[in-house]
């Protein structure tokens, strides 16, 4: 009797725990969006002969499920310490070492290299423009001496192919020696895979170099501090428990009035969006985050036009950039689908710029629209 009444009680309590769950995703608020998680959760899908039949209502439903279960952000935290803990460092795209988190190494696809450069060769030669090169090292490969044994990174692979098949009209830039002098400044996040304001003012520092430009003293810069920065590798890790970043902001002194312009909002008179400081995704702060054309007009008499085709570490980077140039045009080849060659001859371009991290160039699939 007492075994069955055991039973009974274990049956009773697996069917009160799976009723509470289903109360509960019942009762939830909705979300659409995992602010920590930094991405669009599955909705509901819709319900039909149609969709019950070819199984799309059920994978669908599934997805749903799983985005939406009770306390998803404490096991997704939980599920990400079980697998660091039980030696799976980096199974889920992020390394994790010493409080700092790095993005996995990408594979290197040489034969897409190889197209990335005819693209580009051919771009600088349809142009008649000067093109310069400049990829960003990865934090992983900057700092993997650090990271576990496992954790190959293929940058210097990358450049050194870029070196040999870029044509002699593409100046290729290759920043690790300057960014590696300073890297115990904070060049990096610890929880995002871009540049810090600082790694991003060596870095156009480098590049204005050299152009034979020079980049105004740091003092010239007001800097502001903002607290609890959570970057990309945190909300891709799980990691709730690492510690987040400061982001900074600096304010050049050297410039007086800007205009920018976008493709698909009204322009504004400054390069720096304060309203993204009160999300949890505060990167946005830098020129509102991606847009597939913005146009900044530096306000400077004298200096070239500059085309940057460019990946999202532009937006950092181009605000440092005005304190060198007439005109900054960027382009982000993920939504822009019109001639670029077409666009700089309407914008006046002097010279163009291809800026990526070696992350996103190593995966991106759109260098094929530079045209």
């Amino acid at each position: 009797m007492i075994r069955k009444g055991m039973q009974a009680a274990l049956i009773a309590l697996f069917c009160a725990f799976i009723a509470a769950f289903g109360i509960l995703y019942i009762v939830q608020p909705e979300r659409t969006f995992s602010e920590r998680e930094k991405r669009a959760l599955a909705e509901f899908p819709e319900v039909s002969a149609k969709t019950v039949f070819d199984g799309s209502f059920e994978s669908g439903f599934e997805s749903w499920m799983t985005d939406h279960i009770p306390g998803r952000d404490a096991l997704v935290g939980v599920n990400a310490y079980y697998e660091l803990a039980s030696g799976r460092n980096g199974l889920g795209g992020t390394i994790l070492a010493d409080g700092k988190l790095c993005a996995a190494a990408d594979p290197l696809d040489e034969e897409a290299m190889l197209r990335k450069c005819e693209i580009i060769n051919r771009f600088a030669e349809d142009t008649g423009l000067p093109v310069d090169v400049l990829l960003i090292p990865t934090s992983g490969y900057m700092r993997e001496d650090e990271l576990p044994m496992h954790a190959a990174y293929h940058d210097a692979e990358l450049s050194e192919l870029m070196r040999e098949h870029l044509s002699a009209g593409v100046n290729f830039l290759w920043p690790e020696d300057a960014l590696r002098s300073k890297l115990g400044e904070g060049l990096y996040y610890n929880t995002d895979h871009h540049l810090t304001s600082r790694g991003a003012y060596e870095l156009c520092g480098f590049y204005a170099r050299s152009l034979g430009l020079s980049m105004p003293e740091e003092a010239n810069y007001d800097v502001e501090p903002v607290r609890d920065f959570y970057g990309s590798m945190y909300s891709q890790s799980g990691l709730w428990g690492v510690k987040p970043d400061a982001l900074e902001i600096w304010r050049s002194g050297s410039l007086g009035e800007v205009a920018v312009s976008f493709d698909d909002r009204e322009g504004s008179d400054s390069l720096f969006f304060p309203e993204h400081l009160s999300e949890m995704d505060k990167y946005p702060v830098f020129l509102d985050g991606n847009h597939g054309l913005v146009t900044i007009e530096t306000g400077h008499e004298e200096g070239e036009n500059l085309l940057m085709i460019r990946d999202s570490f532009g937006h950092c980077f181009a605000p440092f950039a005005a304190d060198c140039f007439k005109r900054i045009v960027l382009v982000d080849l993920r939504y822009y689908r019109k001639s670029v060659r077409e666009l700089a001859e309407e914008m006046d371009i002097d010279r163009a710029l291809v800026l990526y991290g070696v992350d996103t160039f190593l995966t991106d699939t759109n260098m094929g629209w530079l045209r």
